[in-house]
């Protein structure tokens, strides 16, 4: 929810369920956004994010 970026959103997607017709998964990691695309922070996210893909091709029949 980015309270401490005095963010004015209440939505743990922080909106970004409406910009798509997909799933948001939130995946909660260390840093900030200048700081979140590199080492460590980037490992905490990458992590996630590939298990995340993995399901969703599996569940369509497109990865084993």
């Amino acid at each position: 929810m980015r309270r401490d970026a005095g963010t004015r959103h209440k939505d743990p997607c922080n909106c970004w369920s409406g910009m798509t017709s997909g799933r948001v998964h939130v995946v909660h990691a260390p840093g900030d956004r200048p700081t979140i695309t590199k080492e460590p922070y980037m490992a905490r996210v990458a992590g996630p994010v590939a298990e995340l893909s993995r399901a969703d091709f599996a569940h369509a029949g497109q990865g084993s």
